[in-house]
């Protein structure tokens, strides 16, 4: 609802972001600035994953305007599955225990994309 009051989707997504990003900086500043220290030390990374994000953001909410919405949730939640495999392959975990709830969301996924 909000996108379609702001001038623009990129707009609406940078003011949101920022908004939810205040009460988390200011709680690390008055609970733990060793923290705070610590994220303006990996300034650049943060700042390049907050791009990301809100590219995606973006996507999302484009697709919403030419999708049905139960489409672009499916699409979204897709991302389940490359989560997975990239805590595999970058970090080793063991996914097993995991790997039958990703079948079951992936497989939710597709019977919403083909129902």
């Amino acid at each position: 609802m909000g996108t379609h009051l702001s001038p623009s989707p990129v707009l609406f997504a940078a003011v949101q972001r920022v908004i939810m990003a205040i009460p988390v900086v200011v709680y690390l500043i008055l609970v733990s600035p060793r923290s705070f220290k610590h994220l303006l030390h990996r300034f650049p990374a943060f700042v390049t994953i907050s791009v990301f994000e809100i590219v995606a953001f973006i996507c999302f909410l484009k697709s919403l305007e030419t999708l049905l919405v139960s489409y672009a949730i499916a699409a979204k939640r897709s991302n389940v599955l490359l989560s997975v495999i990239v805590g595999r392959v970058v970090f080793k975990e063991k996914i097993w225990k995991k790997l039958p709830f990703v079948i079951l969301m992936v497989a939710g996924m597709v019977l919403i994309i083909l129902a």
